[in-house]
């Protein structure tokens, strides 16, 4: 007699694909926790951009690999219409998964804002 399998593949698929966002996630706020306190012990004079202070401009040269999904579907920040939207925070070489940071504390949301983007709680 056989033993019907359940079908436990779509559960452990879509866990993998949020545990990837997250891991994403805290290494983009690492990255900017790190930044801020190399900045707070340095004399660099702070940008006011859209009323958000940040370091200026070569003030920091971080990446972080990074994945957005949005109800389970993944979104692309390779095409052209994404890359260098700001001088601050961006993708570039048409390669969607790596985040360019280049001052110090400018916040993940700044590239979300630059590509016409805003990230809301719900």
């Amino acid at each position: 007699m056989k033993k019907k399998s359940g079908n436990s593949g779509g559960k452990g698929r879509k866990n993998t694909k949020w545990i990837i966002v997250s891991v994403a996630l805290i290494a983009v706020l690492a990255a900017g926790a790190v930044s801020a306190v190399t900045f707070s012990s340095s004399n660099s004079t702070a940008v006011r951009n859209n009323e958000i202070e940040f370091g200026p401009l070569g003030s920091a040269h971080d990446h972080a690999a990074f994945l957005v999904i949005i109800d389970g579907k993944r979104i692309d920040f390779a095409p052209s219409k994404y890359q260098l939207k700001s001088q601050y925070i961006h993708v570039e070489n048409l390669i969607g998964t790596t985040l360019h940071k280049h001052a110090l504390l400018v916040p993940v949301g700044e590239f979300f804002k630059s590509i016409g983007m805003e990230v809301k709680n719900d």
